[in-house]
């Protein structure tokens, strides 16, 4: 999850795809918004904010939980 302020401004020459991941199911949004290390660092200054997060939840059933490495 990413979150940002109200009022952020994308970096020049950056893309920024917003969505929800039930709108168009998880496969697509794992294609969008992947940054190299550079580009993440760009998003951090314009206080960009990573929240790490994994699978889902659906009532009480947890789904897609995968260590990631």
């Amino acid at each position: 999850m990413i979150s940002l302020p109200d009022d952020w401004t994308l970096p020049m020459g950056m893309t920024f795809t917003a969505g929800v991941a039930n709108n168009e199911g998880y496969q697509y949004y794992q294609s969008v918004n992947n940054y190299t290390a550079a580009e993440w660092s760009q998003m951090e200054s314009a206080v960009a904010l990573f929240l790490p997060a994994a699978g889902n939840r659906y009532g009480s059933d947890v789904n897609y939980v995968r260590l990631v490495r």
